[in-house]
């Protein structure tokens, strides 16, 4: 399994995208640092930071733009 999680920034800005499980344990960072404006792209594969793969179920992606917090839903099936 994999997914991309697009975002837009409207000017370059600090940003951290993490994957969170419903517990709200942060399970890998997908991007962390400071981001150029315009459209961006990051994909999870379903593995936490240390490469094993998480089982299925319900996820959060949290993107933090240095305080502006977005979060969505993802589904993991395997």
């Amino acid at each position: 399994p994999r997914t991309a999680i697009v975002y837009v920034l409207d000017a370059a800005a600090p940003v951290e995208l993490g994957i969170y499980d419903a517990a709200g344990r942060k399970v890998a960072t997908l991007v962390r640092g400071r981001m150029e404006a315009g459209r961006q792209v990051a994909t999870w594969d379903g593995r936490s930071d240390a490469g094993e793969p998480v089982p299925a179920g319900v996820y959060f992606a949290r993107l933090d733009l240095g305080g502006k917090v977005l979060t969505a839903k993802l589904t993991l099936a395997r």
